[in-house]
């Protein structure tokens, strides 16, 4: 399978301490976020009234992050309140994001760029309440088949073990997957953000409305088209991240 006018946008950052920078790399226009900002709504959603010490968050949080749960994260969007929470995570994170139009449900028609998306995750690698770590810790329990290789890849990049890693990706129709990378070294934490999107030919198309409802088929179309993209944005973007310090 291919895909034509495909478009790739790639950004980097470090957090160290209280501190964290991101750049982009390359550029490329906005695109609906997928899934990859689930990390950040489940942050943002904790910091909710109707959250506040309530055990369904983690319950919530947990199956949208690790299993990528779109029911639950409607759950979790609804609750703290739909637009309300994105615009409490554009408060966290300094961006200015809107959804976009379409069919999708609105916390996966969020209209984003690789770097903002990349400032969002530096942004919960310096948050040291509670929330922020469980959730770093979530993504380091993403299921591996819904990482396309990326935590091997983070593993040979930078030399360290698999379970000090944190994935999360998102995919679509054969026309959208993207994927945000966590590393902890040391005293600092670094990472990548790719996103991918373009228009699927008719082969790729009808692959991804077979395989609609079935992860394991839809995973499968994205590798095709997306994995070696994703592999290779990630891969840079460490490279990069490795050479950055740590400040606003």
């Amino acid at each position: 399978m291919a895909r034509h006018r495909s478009a790739v946008a790639l950004a980097a950052f470090v957090a160290d301490g209280r501190e964290s920078k991101a750049i982009e790399i390359t550029s490329a226009p906005r695109v609906r976020a997928a899934s990859v900002l689930k990390p950040l709504l489940a942050w943002a959603a904790a910091k909710q009234t109707p959250f506040a010490h309530d055990p369904a968050w983690a319950d919530l949080a947990w199956a949208a992050i690790t299993t990528s749960d779109n029911g639950a994260t409607a759950e979790l969007w609804s609750r703290a309140g739909g637009i309300e929470l994105l615009e409490a995570l554009n408060d966290l994170v300094g961006t200015r994001w809107r959804i976009g139009e379409g069919d999708e449900h609105p916390a996966l028609r969020i209209m984003v760029t690789a770097v903002e998306v990349a400032r969002g995750y530096a942004a919960l690698a310096v948050d040291e309440a509670a929330a922020g770590a469980q959730v770093r810790r979530w993504m380091r329990e993403v299921r591996q088949d819904h990482t396309f290789g990326l935590r091997v890849v983070a593993r040979d990049a930078l030399g360290v073990t698999e379970d000090a890693v944190g994935v999360k990706c998102g995919w679509f129709a054969g026309e959208r997957a993207h994927a945000a990378v966590t590393v902890d070294i040391e005293e600092r934490s670094l990472g990548g953000v790719v996103l991918t999107s373009g228009v699927p030919d008719d082969v790729t198309r009808a692959a991804a409305q077979a395989a609609s409802g079935d992860d394991v088929k839809l995973i499968a179309v994205h590798e095709a088209v997306a994995g070696e993209q994703l592999r290779n944005g990630i891969r840079q973007a460490l490279f990069v991240a490795s050479t950055l310090e740590g400040r606003r």
